[in-house]
């Protein structure tokens, strides 16, 4: 799992934990402003970045690094490399599912922002009256910003568009003509209300949270909420601003709906009058001065309390109960020279200056890699005795541009990869999560080819051997070698290499294991 994906798994807990304790919260009626507020601050939390960087998770696919690792120091061919490359891991098919459902989403949400920015630029010229009306009631709402107004000639209920170049107010030229004056200021100032509390501005969050985050329940139930809580708070405001006239704005509310019941606010970027659902009870806390139980206040103080816990101590918990996912890394993608160590208390710089020696590597190592290192390997390729170091002291590598950059980190543990492969003669052959591999105890030296030593040929043969649990060679198949002459050679050689046998939780097993045989002049 990468950097981003546990980013993206903390912050969707994260939410879910909130979302929940946000329903919980609106049964018990609190303050609406502040429930709206809240829902936002669970879709900001989506983009925002966890407040814990989790250390247990790992921060890339290692197979392809060590690959890297291999071509950095010139010592494997192409197919190798490209056999390792392409793995693909269940990460990839995350990406491209969850590329594919916000592509789908962007289409339809650019087919309604053409339908509706199309009818914008089909709109009727706004009479004078019409103008210092809105002019009047935005004074009395404080809403500093002026909408752009919109008379239609469609069925659509009044609403407030988003626009990059400012809100709209779209109004229906049919319904104006069926409003008394009261009633128009009424609907006037519902939707100047909008504009006053920035909802076309939440419109634009709501539709990237919707693009990327297509997949998370917990965001489409925060945009329906905001919807309806956007609509109350509304009611809220202009009873405010207009406490004499909560008669005539219930009626103008009542009026609007049922003269465009059927009528759809035009898109996803609209902020109109509500769902007709709702209407009964918006029009009883506007006619009736809302009254609070004395024993709510507490609950809502507790909900209120616990969204905030979710919000800043949730990625703590997060970070402390995710167990261990770091990706194994199959030892069969090391390919260096076998080589020997035995060290004691030495200085990990300069056991990291020997293997960039051994490896021809460009290093650089981070200014806090300090401490000594004691290993003691037999016959094991470079590169894996590389990996093995780093890994018993606590260093990653990543490498960039040539240059491999050591630092302190947390690298998977090496198993092999996790299948039986082959049946022979009654033994399973292993290659699986758990097994250790087979260790080379000894064997004689391959000889070099006439041939190829006069035509100065040279490089390493890669076999793919059956090894039984007894530790002896039963198949074996050339996988890569860059000539025959010396494929041959290496065969001869192999049926009489002698291994430690592969253990699976402690029991000798069959395994099938890719053992480098080199040919250096």
């Amino acid at each position: 799992m990468s950097d981003l994906l546990q980013a993206v798994a903390s912050n969707s807990l994260v939410a879910l934990v909130m979302a929940t304790g946000l329903v919980g919260l609106g049964r018990w009626r609190p303050r609406p402003a502040l429930l709206h507020t809240f829902w936002c601050l669970l879709l900001l939390k989506l983009f925002l970045p966890p407040l814990v960087t989790f250390s247990t998770l790992p921060a890339r696919n290692y197979e392809v690094a060590t690959t890297t690792l291999w071509q950095v120091a010139g010592l494997g061919g192409s197919s190798g490399a490209a056999e390792i490359a392409s793995v693909w891991n269940w990460t990839n098919s995350v990406w491209v599912l969850w590329g594919l459902g916000s592509v789908g989403m962007l289409v339809l949400l650019l087919r309604q922002v053409w339908r509706t920015w199309r009818m914008l630029g089909a709109g009727q010229r706004v009479p004078a009256e019409l103008q210092q009306r809105i002019a009047r009631l935005a004074v009395a709402l404080d809403c500093e910003r002026l909408p752009r107004v919109l008379l239609t000639r469609q069925c659509l209920a009044p609403c407030i568009v988003s626009h990059f170049r400012g809100p709209y107010l779209v109004l229906s030229a049919a319904l104006l003509s069926r409003l008394d004056g009261e009633e128009l200021d009424g609907v006037l100032a519902h939707e100047l209300a909008h504009v006053s509390r920035a909802d076309d501005r939440i419109r634009w969050l709501e539709a990237l949270a919707q693009l990327v985050f297509w997949w998370h329940p917990a965001v489409w139930v925060a945009v329906r909420r905001l919807r309806q809580l956007e609509e109350v708070c509304c009611d809220a405001r202009v009873v405010q601003a207009f406490p004499h006239r909560r008669a005539s704005y219930a009626r103008s509310l009542v009026t609007a709906v049922r003269q465009l019941a059927s009528a759809p606010a035009p898109t996803v970027a609209a902020s109109g009058l509500g769902r007709t659902s709702q209407l009964q009870r918006r029009i009883q806390m506007i006619l009736e001065p809302p009254t609070v139980s004395p024993s709510r206040p507490r609950l809502r103080t507790a909900m209120t309390l616990f969204v905030l816990v979710a919000v800043f101590a949730s990625p703590l918990l997060v970070a402390r109960e995710l167990p261990e996912t770091s990706a194994p890394v199959d030892v069969m993608a090391f390919r260096g020279e076998p080589v020997s160590f035995s060290l004691r208390d030495a200085e990990i710089r300069e056991v990291l200056t020997i293997f960039a020696q051994l490896g021809d590597l460009q290093l650089e190592v981070a200014p806090e890699v300090e401490g000594n290192v004691t290993v003691e390997l037999h016959e094991v390729p470079w590169d894996e005795a590389l990996y093995r170091v780093l890994q018993g002291q606590g260093l990653v590598y990543e490498v960039t541009d040539g240059v491999v950059h050591i630092r302190p980190g947390k690298l998977p543990p090496l198993v092999a990869s996790p299948r039986v492969v082959a049946e022979l003669e009654g033994t399973s052959y292993y290659d699986g999560q758990g097994v250790q591999g087979p260790r080379f105890e000894g064997g004689p030296a391959p000889l070099y080819p006439e041939e190829a030593r006069s035509g100065g040929i040279n490089g390493t043969v890669v076999i793919e051997c059956l090894i039984d649990p007894q530790g002896t060679v039963r198949s074996a198949t050339v996988v890569e070698s860059n000539a025959d002459v010396l494929s041959a050679a290496a065969l001869d050689v192999i049926w009489d290499y002698r291994f430690r046998p592969a253990t699976l939780d402690g029991r000798p097993v069959g395994v099938r294991w890719r053992v480098p045989i080199r040919f250096s002049l």
